[in-house]
């Protein structure tokens, strides 16, 4: 039995993730023989990046099978506690200080650990400017007018604007300039976007400096702060990338408004960036298409699409689960429903592959600790690497070696069972991709062409027993399908190697 999803890099590969929600009738072809579009890399992007603090178990040598495009920073100072990281204030920690003077810079851990993402990971950084989520008191009494507000420090608007814009400056030039023994990692750290979910409750992610929770003054004055910034950055550094807002859900009303808000400052931004967590693919897959049609509507076509958080939910009432009490929070934890299970990693391995057929630019899964006591990481709490680890495992397998996506006929994202198909970068190796999540279908057929004359020589499982090992009778072939007799009713993955 192949452990881990060892794949003979001279093999023809199909990854066979099947997703259940009832496929009855689906008619999918996938077509070897015609390519029809590009793979992207930068839609297999994470949160995960480098380490400092945490446990003797997180290695970012674990990350390399995963073949990563980028990561992004955000949160970073949370998974790796006492560590002053990252975020602008930990960073430039007084803002009545000289901006313009290194020494009241502390960059030591934030270039520890960008060199490791950098360097000893290879991949490229999308780097949060502003603060890390504040929860302090946040479930504050909002129907008792005499009830105290609660009191924030990091996520609140900072108080000179101008005194920002240039620390933030200097943060950039250090890291892409070599300003205060700094880098020159422009190549590698690309993107930068200001602050994170400005459109969350007031407090949680962005507090006026007035200390005034009015919603839509928080709302109002983000935009501001956003167009203020920025536009100052991009004219000092025209060849990176500046963008935003980073919103807590596809919240079309704020990106409106956020929109609307550059145009009337003459700003266009290069990006925009949103998150979304759910419980089906086709809601988030449902997401770019609209976003698009939104930027288009107000004028920003070539604006870039992101979205740089994304992870499975057991429901969508999760948020509260994490503070109602301990019934409530062990289905967070369930291993074989939870955020770390076999539904969370099938849910992880579909969406990466429907996002390959949008019109989205880039994609970052969260979350971003390595740690086994980190709901969102890629651990389970005993220490050892969980189901969503050997999803984002199995993709990086075709991301190593593909870079065109076959044509698929009867494509539709909404249905419960899907197939996709790659090819290999030097035509030798093929990659079939079919999904099923929680679904009780006892059959599947999928049909495919290109495949006459290859033999099946490995097929990896990832299931409720199997991490990505390998299993010998998972499909047989009959008159140009490939048929699954389904004997587990869990949602389930199949990594098939054919040569």
């Amino acid at each position: 039995m192949k452990k881990n999803g060892s794949v003979n890099t001279l093999a023809i590969c199909a990854v066979i993730a099947l997703r259940a929600a009832g496929c009855g009738g689906m008619a999918i072809t996938v077509d070897f023989t015609h390519a029809d579009r590009r793979l992207r890399p930068a839609l297999h992007s994470s949160g995960l990046g480098g380490q400092l603090t945490g446990p003797a178990s997180a290695r970012i040598s674990d990350l390399k099978p995963l073949h990563l495009y980028a990561a992004r920073t955000h949160d970073w100072a949370l998974c790796n506690p006492g560590q002053r990281m990252l975020d602008t204030y930990h960073i430039f920690p007084l803002l009545h200080a000289d901006a313009d003077d290194p020494r009241n810079y502390f960059f030591g851990p934030t270039d520890e650990i960008l060199k490791q993402t950098v360097s000893d990971l290879g991949i490229k950084v999308m780097y949060r400017m502003g603060t890390s989520i504040e929860s302090v008191n946040a479930r504050r009494n909002r129907a008792d007018p005499s009830a105290p507000k609660p009191g924030y420090y990091n996520s609140v608007e900072p108080s000179d604007w101008e005194q920002y814009v240039k620390a933030l400056s200097h943060i950039i030039r250090h890291y892409t300039k070599g300003w205060a023994g700094g880098y020159d990692w422009g190549g590698m750290i690309p993107y930068w976007e200001l602050w994170n979910e400005p459109n969350d409750r007031p407090g949680g992610s962005w507090l006026n400096a007035d200390g005034d929770f009015d919603q839509q003054r928080n709302y109002a004055r983000y935009r501001k702060f956003f167009v203020y910034v920025m536009k100052r950055l991009k004219a000092e550094f025209p060849d990176l990338k500046f963008g935003g807002p980073s919103v807590s859900h596809p919240d079309y009303a704020f990106v409106r408004g956020w929109l609307e808000e550059c145009k009337a400052g003459g700003y266009t931004p290069d990006f925009l960036s949103w998150h979304n967590y759910g419980c089906r693919p086709e809601e988030m897959l449902s997401t770019p298409e609209k976003m698009r049609a939104l930027c288009d509507e107000l004028g920003f076509k070539g604006i870039e699409l992101v979205i740089n958080e994304w992870h499975y939910i057991t429901s969508p009432g999760i948020w509260g689960d994490f503070s109602a009490g301990p019934e409530r929070y062990r289905n967070i934890i369930n291993p074989d429903t939870g955020l770390k299970s076999i539904e969370s990693a099938v849910y992880t391995l579909q969406v990466i592959t429907g996002l390959q057929r949008s019109c989205l630019d880039q994609s970052y899964f969260y979350g971003c600790g390595h740690g086994f006591d980190w709901n969102w990481g890629i651990r389970n709490f005993d220490g050892s690497l969980n189901k969503v680890y050997y999803a984002l495992k199995a993709f990086g397998t075709v991301v190593a070696d593909c870079d065109r996506l076959a044509a698929v006929e009867g494509y539709d994202y909404r249905k419960p069972v899907q197939a996709d198909g790659y090819l290999s970068r030097d035509g030798r190796r093929k990659y079939l991709v079919v999904s099923r999540f929680k679904d009780e279908t006892a059959e599947i057929r999928v049909s495919v062409r290109g495949l006459e004359g290859l033999k099946c020589v490995s097929c990896l499982a990832l299931d409720a027993k199997h991490d990505l090992e390998e299993v010998g009778d998972a499909f047989v072939r009959k008159d140009g399908e490939l048929v699954f007799t389904v004997r587990d009713p869990a949602s389930f993955a199949y990594l098939l190697v054919f040569e």
